[in-house]
């Protein structure tokens, strides 16, 4: 019977959305035919309302099932359940009293506007109805909140770690734990909704659990379900969060371990804890991380004109935008192999617009770079596998903004990379290219941020490892 109701919730939010909008209509074709030149639409008003009343009573039923899975604020849910068998059963009313016209025994002329008053308190419940609802799926907060939160309050948690200025000083818990479970779990264990009866957006709450019983035990992580539950395979049907939510990151992962494995402490800094630097480290990796997120520049550019990307298009590149709600664009002429002075030639009526190029596996024509002088908003290049030398640079003073160089498989040496020239640059690449040892501790001492990738990484065997032997057929 369990798994009956089951199925049958999980039509509610199908049909939810069929009332609010038969209702509405039934209420707009009546507000019309007040008017001589709308008459006509009144004898749509019935048809409207019976159907909006009707998938109103189905809603209820589904919304039911639903709730009976558990894990909604049950203040809330309490709301939306009332108000949604308030909106059924006023429906019907309304419907029975515009059928049966004898009951309103008034003159025609007053019946009208009566009729079209009743409809009012029905739209009023029915507006609750839907806020109370769509507070137990996205939040108690997820009207009023919404046209007065500014930019600042929607980013991502997590990065507050990148505030983290003295990492040994941080409380783990608060500090770091926090802001992961807030990104990655709060959307269905908090105070807006508690699935399986587990909130973790108090301390109290977590070491109380849920429904299951508790979801850590401090000292040991792979015992805890809110740290085994992440680990298992992305397709499981117990892997949290779930696979269409943002999913934690190895460093995110290694530090939950760690607290836990550090007895789950709320009020602990990182300096007083056994794996203190391994914690920072950890710390560390996921603050470059989320750095890396944020090379965008923070004002958004104008729209890019639509002919100067076809006529981009149309030389062979590769148009992709780098993100949603940005008009910055990375461009790929890796398929091109062979640059004309004309394909470089569409790139600058783009050049506010482009933060990210790729020439890789490309030939120059003419190996000169200066057409990229006025592309202040670059910030990713890749030039690998190209024909590109030192004096590719030449022509162009200071790349300003740019972090991410690679230069791998050239005959760019360290000569070419200077602070000068790249004075923001944080990531570089020069495996198998002039640049020498000697030269990469020349440019990590004149660029301090810059980390050098030289290549030729080789990664230990760990014990975990699992080799596969497969017979010669």
């Amino acid at each position: 019977m369990e798994q009956l109701a089951n199925f049958i919730g999980r039509f509610h939010p199908l049909l939810v959305h069929l009332p609010i909008g038969s209702i509405l209509l039934a209420f707009l074709f009546d507000a019309l035919s007040l008017s001589r030149k709308y008459r006509r639409l009144r004898m749509a008003v019935q048809p409207a309302l019976l159907f909006g009343a009707l998938s109103a009573l189905f809603s209820a039923i589904t919304g039911y099932c639903l709730s009976l899975e558990g894990g909604y604020a049950q203040k809330t849910l309490s709301y939306h359940q009332y108000a949604g068998i308030v909106t059924t059963l006023f429906a019907f009313l309304l419907l029975y009293l515009r059928v049966n016209r004898s009951i309103l025994d008034m003159e025609r002329k007053r019946r009208k506007p009566v009729r079209f008053y009743l409809f009012l308190p029905l739209v009023l419940v029915l507006t609750l109805t839907g806020h109370w609802g769509g507070s137990l799926t996205h939040g108690e907060e997820f009207i009023t909140a919404l046209p007065f939160t500014s930019s600042e309050n929607t980013v991502d948690p997590i990065t507050k770690i990148q505030l983290i200025s003295k990492p040994d000083e941080a409380i783990l818990y608060q500090d770091v734990i926090q802001p992961i479970l807030e990104s990655k779990c709060y959307s269905c264990h908090s105070s807006a909704k508690q699935k399986g009866d587990l909130r973790l957006d108090k301390p109290q709450l977590i070491l109380h659990g849920g429904k299951d019983g508790g979801v850590i035990h401090p000292g040991h992580a792979d015992s805890s379900s809110l740290f085994t539950r992440m680990m298992l395979p992305l397709e499981h049907e117990d892997h949290m969060p779930p696979n269409e939510k943002p999913q934690p990151s190895s460093a995110e992962l290694d530090l939950i371990r760690l607290w836990i494995n550090e007895g789950a402490y709320f009020d602990k800094r990182i300096k007083d804890l056994r794996q203190a630097d391994k914690a920072i480290q950890f710390v560390t990796l996921l603050a470059e991380s989320i750095q890396d997120k944020t090379w965008l520049p923070k004002e958004n550019a104008s729209e890019p004109d639509e002919s100067a990307l076809q006529r981009l298009k149309d030389q062979g590149a590769i148009v992709l935008s780098v993100g949603q709600n940005t008009n910055y664009i990375h461009v790929n002429f890796t398929n091109t192999r062979n640059l004309s002075s004309k394909a470089l030639e569409a790139l600058k009526p783009l050049r506010d617009h482009i933060v990210s190029l790729r020439f890789s596996y490309c030939t120059f024509q003419e190996p000169d770079l200066a057409f990229l002088s006025d592309f202040d908003k670059l910030t990713w290049l890749f030039l690998d596998h190209t024909n590109v030398k030192d004096e590719s640079f030449r022509s162009v003073k200071e790349f300003p903004g740019l972090k991410y160089l690679n230069v791998v498989f050239t005959e760019v040496s360290g000569e070419g990379v200077t602070r000068n020239r790249f004075p923001a640059l944080e990531q570089l690449f020069v495996f198998e290219s002039k640049v020498t040892k000697e030269q990469v501790t020349k440019i990590q001492l004149d660029i301090p941020a810059v980390k050098v990738d030289t290549g030729g990484i080789s990664l230990p065997t760990l014990a975990s490892d699992t080799i596969i032997y497969k017979k010669k057929s």
